[in-house]
């Protein structure tokens, strides 16, 4: 369950691919610590790509929060913003990492979704999140919740997962 987590942290960031249950852990947090929800998408202008954009997003979510998305921008660096943001609130940030170890379960999900991108190109991008995105958070605050197993999971399980259905 979500709750057997640390959620003392004054800042949580729920990331995670498409359809990996961000909003429902985020909400449920919420309601489980009384942090603020801030949904991501509903603050988040897709088309502002710069680093000065994600910083002010990052500093406008305020001293306690919970939010479904960690903020990035198309630089180089795409979490230039954030990490910056992480090492200026030493102790303040847990990054909770949704997964969903069970490909066809995860894929079920999309299907429900309007916007869901086609199974195929969905898979690729689960697979580029999980070898590209989560190594760069090593290191911090990080904890990894299966949707499949609805228990916490380390990085080394989902490689091998990833490593598996590659």
């Amino acid at each position: 369950m979500i709750a057997d987590a640390d959620l003392s942290f004054s800042k949580i960031f729920v990331t995670g691919v498409f359809g990996s249950g961000k909003t429902t852990a985020a909400l449920e947090i919420s309601r489980l610590t009384g942090l603020t929800y801030k949904p991501f998408d509903v603050n988040w202008d897709y088309k502002r790509t710069g680093r000065a954009y994600a910083t002010q997003r990052l500093q406008s979510l305020g001293s306690s929060f919970v939010t479904d998305a960690i903020a990035f921008s198309a630089s180089p660096d795409p979490y230039f913003s954030f990490t910056q943001f992480y090492d200026n609130h030493p102790g303040e940030v847990l990054i909770l990492c949704m997964t969903c170890l069970d490909i066809t379960q995860w894929i079920e999900r999309l299907r429900l979704k309007e916007s869901a991108p086609p199974a195929e190109v969905a898979v690729s991008n689960y697979i580029d999140f999980h070898n590209a995105n989560i190594p760069l958070h090593n290191g911090k605050n990080i904890m990894h919740y299966d949707t499949a197993s609805k228990s916490y999971v380390s990085y080394s399980d989902i490689s091998k997962y990833i490593e598996s259905i590659s």
